[in-house]
């Protein structure tokens, strides 16, 4: 067998292991489904308040939030000031408070809307290879600025098409990711969120 056939077999077999094993390089983005920020109507009898005797913090509790209604701020027979406490979740993290203002209706019923905040949750993280072939993963929540403790991390991978995130060039492992070519998707466990899936993001892309 001729060298130049001999190089050229060479090249075949070294492009078909790379192949057989490629790299997770490029952008992907993990979501959760978000909060619509549905409007959420309120009513609250008129015994509620006038038992208290409009003197107290009144607290009613919502299926999907808490009522606050700091009856002194102002008050007379058809308007309460008060607010609207959002509730927290993986999604949003902390409670959001929303002021609200409450009218009293026909039926002596005290009612008003009130408009929580629609709320998402995405982790964006861009893989690279650096002059020496390593692979690094720059990760970055932008809703609620969460990197992980750290923002850089160096991936190790094994035999298994996994990869260990180190924070740092001997740093402990943050998480691992399992890398899947075929759906072109990554999933990992990423802080309270289990076996979180990322999928490829065209970079040129809006």
């Amino acid at each position: 067998m001729r060298p130049t056939t001999l190089l050229f077999a060479s090249c075949l077999a070294i492009a078909a292991c790379a192949n057989a094993n490629p790299a997770p390089d490029g952008l992907w983005l993990g979501q959760m489904e978000g909060d619509d920020g549905e409007a959420i109507f309120i009513e609250v009898a008129s015994d509620d308040l006038e038992s208290a005797g409009f003197e107290n913090v009144i607290l009613h509790n919502l299926e999907s939030g808490t009522l606050l209604l700091d009856t002194p701020r102002q008050q007379n027979e058809t308007l309460v000031d008060g607010f609207y406490i959002q509730t927290s979740n993986q999604i949003g993290g902390q409670r959001l408070a929303h002021p609200i203002q409450l009218l009293k209706n026909q039926d002596g019923f005290w009612v008003g809307t009130a408009q929580p905040l629609g709320r998402q949750f995405s982790v964006w993280m861009d893989i690279s290879s650096n002059s020496d072939g390593d692979l690094n993963a720059v990760i970055i929540n932008p809703e609620r600025n969460i990197t992980g403790p750290a923002r850089s991390y160096k991936l190790v991978p094994d035999d298994e098409g996994r990869y260990a995130f180190r924070a740092g060039e001997d740093g402990p492992s943050f998480t691992t990711a399992q890398f899947d070519p075929s759906r072109k998707t990554i999933r990992m466990n990423y802080g309270p969120l289990q076996d979180f899936e990322f999928q490829s993001v065209d970079e040129q892309s809006g």
